[in-house]
């Protein structure tokens, strides 16, 4: 196994072949740019930094490591904005093949495994970074579990504040059972 080696890959971009033999180490730093989340909801990238861990075996790459990352979000009830950090394993394999190989190839490759023709000198991890992103995070961010979001009549945020608005929980549709329900004595 070869020494461990330590690269700062600041594109988003995996150079294959300036990967020594054996195992590096590499982080690469990931901007708003780069992941292009472009959501409502997502109001920005404040960190985003995979870090990895290379084994090179000539023509195939094993790659192991963690994506840490921390967005500026909106909570979907109360429409505050609110950081959120977390962070997930990501692995995957490279493998270079001649352009015979690589149809063939192709039939057997899963999202964790990526074919590509021998020769070809860069691996673009935003892709892979902004995917596994996205599937990672909840349907509807929510700044607290408990948030009481917004006054439907006033818009008033719940949470720091109150209102004296009456809401009407009945639909106009209903009002002749309503008074049907009244005569009747029910609740």
């Amino acid at each position: 196994m070869g020494e461990w080696q330590y690269s700062q890959v600041l594109t988003g971009i995996l150079t294959l072949n300036r990967l020594p033999a054996g195992t590096s180490k590499s982080t690469v730093d990931l901007t708003d740019e780069d992941l292009e989340l472009g959501s409502a909801e997502i109001l920005g990238v404040r960190r985003c930094v995979l870090t990895l861990v290379i084994e090179n075996h000539e023509n195939e790459f094993i790659v192991r490591g963690e994506c840490d990352f921390s967005l500026t979000v909106e909570c979907s009830r109360c429409l505050d904005a609110f950081e959120m950090s977390d962070s997930l394993d990501i692995a995957f394999v490279v493998k270079l093949l001649r352009a015979s190989e690589i149809s063939a190839a192709g039939e057997d490759s899963s999202e964790d495994f990526y074919v590509m023709p021998i020769g070809a000198d860069d691996f673009d991890l935003r892709p892979i970074a902004r995917e596994r992103l996205l599937l990672s995070l909840p349907l509807k961010f929510l700044c607290k579990e408990e948030c009481r979001g917004l006054c439907p009549v006033c818009g008033i945020n719940k949470n720091s504040g109150t209102c004296d608005c009456r809401q009407e929980t009945s639909d106009e549709r209903w009002a002749e059972l309503a008074k049907l329900r009244d005569q009747m004595g029910g609740n």
